[in-house]
């Protein structure tokens, strides 16, 4: 069981440093590199690049990178021999495909990594010499005994003669949640179980906790052991290892796991004979992740880095070996290895850090190494994307926010800082839209923040330095040792003590270098903490009251009566007007009970708005539009956004006194509203609004007014023809759908089949021997009385007709039994056949997919045939045999039975192989359709969430109502924003207000929370 402590500083320490000694030892480093490219072909080849991409991503991803651009045997080239961590595989499957097969597609791979791909690097990965390494496999001799050494004393403090680590084999355990049976995929039980009882979906569960004993109850947690196909514990040089619990992702690992005899889980010498918990530390060999489909890494990756995978170049170091000795399997397998472009490169550095400064992150000890590895990563990032002209990372970017461009050019020295400013470029241009940004609000934006490059250092120094010390990585931490400052000055401190025997030039040059360091990485954290006061400024900036949501709401009615009565009607002399089908169609609803109040209030009419001060007394929230509605819905209908209708719905949900309270934390200065019209309505709008604050464009419009304070309002054009294709869309997605069940139910149907006829063989088989042994069990103990008794006669030398006699006797049973066991060994060998045969089944009905069992199809056929082939000419063509069994109740029908039952096998795979293609769609056909499916919706996005019809509900708010997407658009909605963004603290908070794994409880339900929606249903009514 694994232990339920955290890893202490102390462990994680260790663990580093093995990880370390295992990754930069080179032949271990392509042991693992080629493992990786069988690993990323293998899955390419099954889905497609359209469906999953597997890539390295984190530092061994950038030197990877790096290697592709220098020369053989170069200076270059043999520094990026040395510093090399452990290799973070990531795969990422396209969220974009209907729920069902992405569910689908992870349990696939799922399966692959567990029972395929992770068993068999680890069984290749010897750390013990074995009497033979087979081929392809690799003995990492360095690692059997691993001594602390100087490094560890350094980091960790701690050194002794007892602490040499050792080698330990253990049983490879999956850390993974017993989740019971859902339908269709297992593993997404687990997105429901965070849905239903998780507090904060962003952290990892501990299901441990006591708060989760009714959740234990349906899902219960344990550590699954990993065994062999005899059902045997497995014991290796390493060990597989999972984590389900994880909030983002779920993780896959291979470790060598170590012991240190005389040392606790602090570092602490403690004596050997005394029980006391001995410290446990592991290094890693493999490191997969797959995201899961809600997080943001998933659909920010998918919608903006998926073209931008680069392969290993011929010349690489890890690519040319193969090459000249022409290994064709061994090079396509290389080529197979992915590595992203600079952008993803330069995201992903500064994402990490943000993590911290947003206290976000789950690794808050892995500050210092993510503020080492950020400085070299992004100076790389800032001199590789200076030398592609067709990089949108180049320094033509300040054409398009020259506002930044002093102080990007005021670091000419300092590649990383102008890396660094890049990136914020790109935050500015994509998502506070730049372009649409009055030239007052931007100067506040920037001037408010950005030091100024006119003025000294020393300026902002003094409060930089105030902010390193009173940061502390970890959230509400006490402990002064983990303020930033500190980190840094412990980072780069010179120890003295090791320059006794060198010259004190040397000495001089460490601690220039150390100051120099610590400059540097105070400037990047100077500008990381600005990115992170400035979003939290633009916040408090652009948060929306409801006054504020009113006049938006106000605007919106005017676009609506605008497009439906051909007049203007949004004037700030007058009040909002709304068009006569909208006043219409809301007088119907007379009286409406308030959510969760029971309160009934009477609505009237609704062509008399009340101001804002009562707006806490008429707050009512109606489901749907009433049935007059459903038929015809309006000419031309505007929405929120789906991030300001969240909340909207959020208010429908509070209580009225605390309703006019609320505010928006929009972060946004565009505020996106959607109106969906006909192609002529939108051209005429134009003449309608003809006010300078209108500026128009082909698909949308900008308005800047003073009712809506700092914000500018963007109206984007959603055509209504779209909602046909929409119906098409929901058709083509419910087909999809109705495959997967019904492929899945066939299969399932083959396979139970398949297993069901094979056991009932199997099981007569072991009738057959348990006759025969039944009878040679009795017959090999009457042998050996007589044998005994025969013994003590002939020692005696008496009663010689007696031996006569049981010599006789003792010679006819050893001749039976010799029949018996030359039966027998035609049944053992007929056995392991049938062993052969189900194990292979065995592996079907566990990932139950006939595209695995049709994989072995042909060693499956062979089997079978080589089993009837033994059944008849050993059991049922031997007359010997077929005589031996039918004197113990075994007669030749039985045996023909058995032959039958085989042959019933052997049509149901063949069956299986040619009717597949009719019953389901191929894979190469089925991966063409759902890629299909993916282009058209990530590219019609827009229109899929807002041209529906009865996509909305209605919010009555002082009795105007307010049009907001129903959950499953505002989640889509999401997605769309989340997929766009280039700032993690922008994709962090949206990420936190909407309801992450929701929309997969939506389409899987499991009993309990069938059970529970049940529940909440009753005590709503």
């Amino acid at each position: 069981m694994a232990k339920k402590q955290a890893r202490t500083e102390f462990q994680r320490g260790v663990d580093d440093v093995l990880t370390e000694a295992i990754n930069n030892n080179r032949q271990a480093r392509e042991f693992i590199l080629r493992h990786t490219g069988r690993m990323a072909k293998e899955i390419e080849d099954r889905f497609g690049s359209d469906l999953v991409q597997v890539y390295i991503k984190g530092k061994s991803s950038l030197k990877l990178k790096k290697l592709n651009d220098v020369k053989a045997n170069s200076k270059e080239e043999h520094a990026e021999e040395i510093g090399w961590s452990d290799f973070d595989n990531q795969i990422i499957i396209n969220p974009y495909i209907p729920r069902a097969w992405w569910y689908e597609i992870f349990n696939q791979i799922h399966c692959y990594i567990r029972d395929e791909y992770l068993p068999s690097v680890r069984d290749l990965f010897f750390v013990d010499y074995p009497e033979e390494v087979p081929a392809g496999g690799y003995l990492a001799d360095h690692m059997q005994r691993v001594p602390f050494g100087e490094k560890i004393e350094k980091e960790i403090g701690f050194s002794g003669p007892e602490a040499t680590l050792l080698h330990a084999k253990k049983m490879q355990s999956n850390v993974l949640l017993c989740l019971a049976q859902e339908y269709l995929h297992p593993l997404n039980a687990f997105d429901n179980t965070r849905t239903v009882f998780a507090q904060n979906l962003n952290l990892d569960i501990n299901f441990m906790k006591e708060k989760f004993r009714e959740a234990n109850n349906f899902f219960p947690p344990s550590v699954i052991v990993l065994k062999d196909k005899n059902g045997k514990k497995i014991k290796k040089d390493s060990s597989v290892w999972m984590n389900c619990t994880i909030g983002k992702f779920l993780l896959y690992r291979l470790i060598v796991r170590y012991s240190a005899p005389g040392v606790d889980y602090n570092g602490v010498k403690i004596r050997d004979d005394v029980g006391v918990d001995r410290a446990k530390f592991r290094g890693e060999v493999i490191d997969i992740s797959i995201p899961r489909r809600e997080s943001e890494e998933t659909i920010n990756y998918w919608r903006r880095f998926k073209d931008d995978l680069r392969g290993l170049n011929n010349t690489n170091t890890y690519m040319r070996s193969y090459i000249s000795a022409k290994k064709q399997k061994d090079i396509d397998e290389m080529r197979a290895i992915r590595i992203p472009g600079w952008a993803y490169q330069l995201q992903e550095n500064v994402m990490m850090l943000h993590e911290v400064l947003t206290y976000s992150s789950n690794s808050a000890h892995k500050f210092y190494k993510r503020l080492e590895r950020a400085w070299p990563a992004l100076s790389a990032i800032q001199e590789s994307s200076e030398k592609d002209s067709n990089s949108p990372l180049n320094a033509n970017l300040f054409k398009f926010i020259g506002e930044l461009k002093a102080n990007y050019d005021a670091y000419q020295h300092k590649p990383a800082i102008q890396s660094f400013y890049k990136q914020l470029g790109s935050i500015l241009i994509n998502d506070y839209q730049w372009d649409k940004l009055s030239p007052t609000l931007k100067t506040e934006l920037l001037t408010k923040f950005l030091p100024n490059t006119k003025k000294n250092p020393p300026t902002y120094q003094k409060e930089i330095e105030n902010m390193l010390i009173n940061f502390n990585v970890e959230k509400d931490g006490k402990d002064a040792k983990n303020s930033a400052k500190n980190i840094l000055l412990k980072a780069f401190s010179v120890d003295e003590s090791k320059f006794k025997d060198k010259p004190k030039e040397a000495l001089i040059a460490a601690k220039k270098a150390s100051a120099q360091a610590i400059e540097n990485y105070e400037e990047l954290l100077k500008h990381l903490f600005i990115v992170n006061k400035s979003n939290q400024a633009f916040g408090e900036k652009f948060k929306l009251n409801m006054k504020q949501i009113e006049q938006i709401n106000h605007f919106r009615l005017a676009l609506e009566g605008s497009c439906n009565t051909k007049v203007n009607c949004w004037d700030e002399k007058s009040k909002p007007q709304k068009s006569q089908k909208e006043i219409d169609s809301h007088k119907k609803i007379i009286t409406t009970q308030v959510w969760g109040l029971g309160i009934i209030e009477d609505i009237g009419s609704l062509s008399d708005g009340l101001p804002f001060d009562s707006f806490n007394q008429g707050l009512v929230f109606s489901d749907e539009f009433d049935s007059s509605v459903k038929e015809k819905q309006e000419d031309a209908v505007c929405y929120f956004c789906g991030i300001i209708g969240s909340q909207l719905d959020l208010v429908g949900r509070m209580h009225l006194k605390d309703a006019k309270d609320l505010a928006f934390n929009y972060y946004f200065p565009v505020v996106q509203l959607y109106l969906k019209c006909s192609k002529q309505q939108w051209a005429e709008l134009p003449q309608l609004f003809k006010d300078k604050s209108f500026v128009f464009s082909k698909d949308y419009f900008t308005c800047e007014d003073k009712r809506f304070g700092d914000h500018v309002i963007q109206v984007n054009f959603v055509d209504q023809d779209e909602e046909k294709k929409c119906i098409a869309f929901d058709q083509k997605n419910a087909d999809l759908e109705k495959q997967l069940v019904s492929k899945r139910v066939n299969d399932r149907l083959e396979i139970n089949t398949l297993c069901h006829t094979a056991d009932e063989a199997y099981s007569f088989l072991e009738h057959m021997n348990a006759k025969l042994m039944q009878e040679l069990v009795g017959l090999r103990q009457s042998l050996r009385e007589d044998e005994t008794k025969l013994s003590r006669l002939s020692k005696a030398n008496q009663q010689r007709g007696e031996c006569i006699k049981l010599t006789k006797i003792i010679n006819g049973a050893k001749d039976i039994v010799k029949e018996i066991e030359d039966c027998r060994e035609h049944l053992i060998n007929l056995y392991i056949q049938m062993h052969f045969i189900r194990s292979l089944l065995d592996t079907a009905d566990k990932k139950g997919h006939i595209r695995d069992l049709q994989n072995a199809v042909v060693s499956l056929g062979n089997a079978i045939d080589e089993a009837i082939k033994q059944a008849k000419t050993n059991l049922y063509d031997d007359k010997n045999s077929a005589d031996t069994l039918n004197a113990y109740g075994v007669d030749k029908a039985q045996v023909h039975n058995l032959m039958n039952m085989l042959a019933e096998l052997k049509k149901l795979i063949t069956a299986i192989t040619l009717n597949s293609p009719k019953t389901h769609k191929k894979p190469a056909d089925l991966n063409t359709d759902l890629k299909g499916y993916a282009e058209d919706y990530e590219a019609g996005q827009k229109a899929l969430i807002f041209a529906r019809q009865y996509n909305d509900r209605n919010l009555l708010i002082g009795h105007l109502p307010y049009r907001i997407l129903r959950e499953e658009y505002i989640n889509e909605y999401f997605h769309l924003y989340i997929g766009q963004l280039r700032d993690f603290y922008l994709l962090h908070w949206l990420d936190h207000e909407r309801t992450q794994y929701k929309a997969n409880i939506t389409n899987f339900k499991t009993q309990l929370t069938r059970w529970r929606d049940k529940s909440q249903n009753n005590e709503t009514h």
